[in-house]
């Protein structure tokens, strides 16, 4: 039989998670600047003659996998996106299509006085805390798989390969039936669609289990390493290893809890404390997300300390009641994400009591109003309190 929020500890929690997640979604005020800027850029890019006329243009990164967190405050949020030219990368140099990318950018007055170098892209830093990260690159093989592409790297005076947009694509493989996510248990009447269109930031009822997980795992990672950032794990390497060990729970609080679980296991057979190992791109080993590591191990054990302080957090989740869980939320999402999320959901169970759906109808376990079936009314919960 399901169980609504009110009586079952565990759907109170997965619903929590969800309207966490929504406060920490771009607002669309936000998500209208980005888009409108995304889209100025691109077709200045795409329609100036040149090198890069009529280039393939494309998001990549949190907003294309649809996993965005709302900075922090003084954090900017940042849009990455990839702007590839079917040329032979092997005629150029890769200082070639660096600078004259740059020069492109730089030829127009609405972006001129924004440009900053970055090692792989070119940054457009606008001064209301958002920042555009673009880079230029050429396709690997025209005749092959047209996603690898060629990044110039002038870190390490050389091209380098990458492969954003497979890696999305294998991203949207992991998800489930709709039909099948936990919370539409909980929302009568609402429609889900089957599946996601990307590359756009979806509204975040639209979102899947796997999605909402990363983007908590990251708001936890931006809280942890609060005072030391530098030494935080970047968001690629952990929605990596988020998906890699997603075996498709339906609840947002199950991802989670398995996700952890699992890493744990790792740890412990294969002795990551002691033994370093490497993030990939999974569907292009070459591309390794971990060199960070390599140069500074430090961060590798700040990683495997960062992934037992989560599960130590959610093994917490388990056993909290009342104020303490609330408390437990709050420290480790940010107060106003979990103000916001009481708040909503607080709202949201009024809405049903005034519609009548805070009763179980008796034989088929589903909510309802009422109309000509016997009513089993919801049970007080007992986890708001310590009784």
């Amino acid at each position: 039989m399901k169980k609504l929020i009110t009586e079952d500890k565990k759907a109170f929690l997965d619903d929590m998670l969800k309207r966490i997640t929504e406060a920490l979604q771009l607002n669309e005020t936000r998500r209208k600047l980005v888009e409108d800027r995304y889209k100025s850029v691109s077709i200045f890019i795409e329609g100036t003659p040149g090198l890069f006329f009529d280039a393939k243009i494309y998001s990549q990164g949190s907003y294309r996998l649809g996993t965005t967190v709302k900075p922090r405050q003084g954090e900017e949020y940042d849009l990455d996106f990839v702007v590839q030219i079917h040329k032979n990368w092997k005629t150029l140099s890769f200082s070639e299509v660096y600078n004259s990318f740059k020069d492109l950018i730089e030829s127009d007055d609405r972006w001129k006085d924004l440009v900053i170098e970055k090692p792989r892209c070119i940054r457009l830093n606008y001064a209301d805390e958002f920042h555009m990260d673009i880079i230029s690159t050429c396709t690997e093989n025209i005749q092959g798989d047209i996603n690898r592409i060629m990044v110039p790297d002038r870190a390490e005076h050389r091209w380098g390969i990458s492969n954003p947009e497979g890696y999305a694509l294998w991203f949207e493989k992991k998800y489930i039936a709709q039909r099948n996510i936990y919370l539409s248990d909980f929302y009568p009447g609402m429609e889900f669609r089957a599946a996601l269109d990307l590359p756009k930031d979806d509204p975040n009822y639209l979102k899947q289990p796997l999605q909402h997980a990363v983007q908590l795992i990251k708001r936890y990672r931006d809280v942890y390493f609060e005072k030391q950032m530098e030494m935080a794990p970047s968001s690629i390497v952990l929605t990596t290893l988020v998906a890699k060990m997603y075996e498709g729970e339906n609840s947002i609080y199950e991802t989670i809890q398995k996700v952890v679980e699992r890493f744990r296991m790792a740890v412990e057979t294969d002795k990551l404390y002691y033994r370093q190992f490497h993030v990939s791109n999974p569907v292009l080993p070459d591309e390794i997300f971990t060199k960070e590591w390599d140069k500074n191990p430090r961060l590798f054990d700040a990683f495997v300390l960062f992934m037992k302080s989560l599960y130590e957090f959610w093994e917490k989740l388990h056993t909290s009641t009342g104020p303490d869980l609330f408390n437990l939320l709050k420290d480790n999402f940010g107060t106003g994400a979990f103000d916001s999320a009481y708040k909503s959901q607080g709202l949201f169970m009024q809405s049903l009591r005034d519609k009548g759906y805070t009763g179980i109808i008796k034989g088929t376990g589903m909510a309802g109003i009422g109309a000509g079936h016997q009513i089993q009314k919801d049970r007080p919960n007992t986890f708001h309190s310590d009784e």
